[in-house]
């Protein structure tokens, strides 16, 4: 009897097809990740820097700058120009006497340097709902700030100098915060009473710096375990030596230990 030839039809048409190739759309569907950030991946290009309202206005910015926005200037009153901006390699706000509002970098997701400094007007920073990936942050001589705002996606950080706020009573809004891989300097506020959002604070890379903080009670740092460098809690005169020393206790410190000028009788 006579086999089927079917198999061997089916064998023949199967060498004379052959699979096509992966199409375009294929070949995007196998890439892992999201493209490269242009911090990343572009040269950082000539500062930009804004002087005037005229000057944020014509703006032409994308939504990533790999290089540095400075904006200083003694009549600008508006960056809501900056809305569009989500990823930038420093922003530095500095000096802007007339600028009531920082409302306009709150779409932020990444900035790997953030200085806000010497604006008076400014009661606070904004809520950085999207913010996930921060570097450098210097926030300091602002007169009349408030409150830093909030940093609710932050958990790491490149370091964090807060000095000079006159009116700031706490640092706040930094509430998941675990470590910073630089510096922690918190010096130099006349109103300071803790350090309350730094309650997840486990490590600090650089060095640790509480230094002339005439109002501060308490240090509220109870997890934190490492200080990669120097460590300096000086001049703060209602700040007890007893609890200056417990924290000490703890620590696992990489350079040098400075204590002084805090509060000797406040010992129970």
């Amino acid at each position: 009897m006579l086999r089927p030839a079917l198999p061997i039809v089916c064998a023949l048409s199967l060498l004379a097809c052959p699979k096509p190739d992966p199409s375009a759309d294929d070949e995007t569907d196998t890439e892992t990740g999201p493209p490269p950030s242009c911090l990343d991946a572009d040269p950082a290009g000539a500062d930009i820097i804004i002087n005037s309202d005229d000057d944020i206005a014509m703006l032409m910015l994308g939504d990533c700058v790999p290089g540095k926005i400075l904006v200083s200037g003694g009549t600008i009153t508006d960056i809501s120009g900056l809305i569009t901006l989500r990823e930038v390699g420093s922003l530095e706000i500095r000096y802007n006497p007339m600028l009531p509002t920082l409302a306009g970098i709150e779409g932020l997701e990444r900035v790997d340097e953030l200085i806000i400094v010497g604006n008076p007007l400014i009661t606070t920073l904004p809520e950085f709902g999207s913010l996930t990936t921060l570097g450098r942050v210097n926030v300091s001589t602002n007169t009349g700030l408030l409150s830093l705002g909030n940093f609710p996606l932050i958990t790491t950080m490149g370091g964090l100098t807060v000095g000079a706020n006159n009116l700031l009573p706490a640092v706040d809004g930094f509430a998941g915060l675990t470590g910073t891989t630089g510096d922690m300097v918190l010096s130099g506020n006349p109103l300071f009473t803790s350090f309350a959002s730094l309650a997840e604070l486990a490590v600090i890379g650089g060095a640790l710096e509480i230094e002339d903080n005439p109002e501060l009670q308490e240090i509220a740092m109870p997890v934190l375990t490492t200080v990669g460098g120097n460590l300096t809690i000086v001049s703060n005169p209602t700040l007890s030596e007893c609890l200056v020393a417990d924290l000490i206790a703890v620590l696992d410190v990489g350079g040098a230990t400075l204590a002084s000028g805090n509060q000797p009788d406040a010992c129970d």
